[in-house]
């Protein structure tokens, strides 16, 4: 960023601080109001620690656009313009057909394009709590506020709008009008037009391409260590897990010692806030998280589940370390809880196994063998009754979904039901060269049969 640090704390409550390069303009090397947003999504908004630390990141660099943005004459004080143009710069970038987002862009270094689904979801949601913030906290807003020093800015004022920019209660009502009328609804307003026109196409929807597929997963998890490595069988008990139990990848890396039977075999996944964590220091603490399940029990899918036990038999052999302070099963090499490791980093070393396997895929992260487990378990699972597929309200429950909403997307749509029929279909015909007229002729003769069997019936009632 050109004119403001990002920078971890420790020892204060809010884990971020945004430091002004330019402190004889805010009057405080710190800019409070960014403090004052990561200890509402902290304290107030209860996110987790990964969350926080994305969110505090796409607001920093915000607010280093809007600062920067208000250096230029923009001939404008509506926050709405600005954030029309914020949106043009991530979108576009250099290739905006708007000089002062060209401009911008050359000042700020901004050269790569951001995801259109990065900006209606990620972006969107830290931005519209910052604004929400502001607007809330607007009666405080002072001249080293951001969005006051775009609206001093902005424009040409009239000599007594000069003279009421010295009153801080006049500069906190134009600030709180501006944002309000970029964000007037709280329920439904959103930061930025996309967001707005793809409300509905932007919530999370299942897509079977989520799943880990089926088939592969035993590859995966039958791999040789190309050396002795303290990861690898770590690493292969975790993806084992996740595929056996179905969990969230964060309730699989928070599982502790004595959340194992090993000799029954039998796992807990207990919620962290509900007991003591000993052994922690209060920064891994911050890093735990759950997002809530009706039951603690998981029951291990078979084949999935003999892979877990053999993997965390050698890990636990070979490479877990006892002489730490902590009792969680999976550790980083220096021995600390690997569940404070950075969700991207353990996202590539998934992927590089998964290559290794014979499955190359870009988008595909650690959730995916989730996915795999409730389609799996949904549709495909032997039920002991000559079928297939669990009852829906059995996977609500291994997968400990509140709603059954949530369990609902992993059964099989009629596409696929649809596509599975025409390969079948085409693999016979194709095996016995049959032609189309042949086909045709089959279904009249079926329609027949069918129709010969009502007849039977229909006599056999009367």
């Amino acid at each position: 960023m050109k004119n403001f640090l990002l920078e971890r704390v420790v020892g204060r409550r809010a884990s971020w601080m945004l430091l002004s390069l330019h402190a004889s303009d805010s009057g405080s090397v710190e800019y409070k109001p960014f403090t004052d947003y990561v200890e509402w999504l902290e304290f107030t908004k209860g996110y987790a620690s990964a969350t926080v630390d994305q969110y505090a990141g796409h607001v920093a660099r915000f607010i280093d656009f809007i600062f920067e943005a208000s250096t230029l004459d923009l001939k404008t004080s509506e926050i709405s313009d600005l954030l029309y143009m914020y949106q043009d710069y991530l979108l576009y970038a250099r290739d905006s057909e708007n000089p002062m987002v060209v401009e911008l862009c050359e000042r700020l270094g901004k050269r790569e394009k951001t995801s259109v689904n990065s900006v209606s979801q990620g972006i969107e949601s830290a931005l519209g709590g910052f604004i929400t913030l502001q607007i809330v906290k607007s009666e405080s807003i002072s001249h080293g506020n951001v969005f006051s020093k775009f609206v001093t800015n902005g424009f040409i004022r009239s000599s007594s709008q000069k003279a009421a920019i010295k009153d801080s209660s006049w500069l906190a009502g134009t600030v709180r009008g501006s944002l309000e009328r970029s964000f007037v609804d709280k329920r439904k307003a959103k930061v930025f037009s996309i967001s707005r026109r793809n409300r509905d196409s932007n919530k999370k929807k299942y897509d079977n391409g989520e799943a880990y597929p089926l088939e592969l997963v035993e590859n995966l998890l039958m791999l040789k260590p190309k050396r002795k490595s303290r990861c690898f069988h770590r690493d292969m008990a975790i993806y084992s897990l996740l595929a056996a139990i179905g969990c969230r990848t964060h309730e699989a890396l928070q599982l502790r010692v004595c959340d194992i039977d090993f000799e029954n075999r039998k796992i807990r996944l207990v919620n962290p806030f509900t007991r003591d964590n000993p052994g922690l220091t209060s920064e891994e603490a911050k890093v735990l998280r759950w997002k809530g399940r009706d039951t603690e029990k998981a029951l291990p899918m078979f084949p999935f589940d003999d892979h877990f036990w053999e993997h965390l038999r050698l890990y636990l052999k070979d490479f877990y370390r006892t002489n730490v302070s902590h009792d969680f099963i999976f550790q980083k090499s220096d021995g600390r809880p690997y569940f404070i490791t950075n969700r991207s980093d353990r996202n590539k070393q998934f992927r590089s196994y998964a290559k290794a396997s014979g499955f190359e895929s870009i988008n595909l992260g650690l959730h995916s063998l989730r996915h795999m487990y409730g389609r799996y378990l949904l549709n495909y699972y032997p039920n002991g009754k000559g079928g297939y597929g669990m009852p829906i309200e059995y996977v609500q429950r291994l997968m400990g979904h509140a709603s059954i909403t949530s369990t609902k997307k992993y059964a099989i749509h009629d596409m696929d039901l649809l596509e599975a029929y025409i390969e079948t279909a085409n693999r016979l015909n194709r095996g016995q060269n049959i032609t189309l007229e042949e086909v045709k002729n089959r279904f009249i003769d079926a329609q027949i049969e069918e129709l010969k069997a009502m007849k039977t019936g229909l006599i056999e009632h009367v």
